[in-house]
């Protein structure tokens, strides 16, 4: 995992295929943007998605 401070820095990378995908958040809403090329990475960042914040929004919910 990698920490970038700034969204385009993270987008470039994803865009040369250095960095599968990357979180951001704003306005406490997660968004994610995946590289796109490989389904069983997607299909695992997608399971940890829902697995991470799932009790999160449930949590906002009440």
């Amino acid at each position: 995992m990698t920490l970038y401070t700034e969204e385009v820095s993270a987008l470039v990378d994803v865009e040369a295929q250095e960095l599968d995908g990357y979180i951001s958040v704003d306005a406490n809403r997660p968004s994610l943007k995946l590289e796109g090329s490989d389904l069983t990475i997607n299909s695992a960042v997608l399971r940890w998605m829902q697995e991470t914040f799932s009790p999160l929004s449930a949590e906002q919910e009440n």
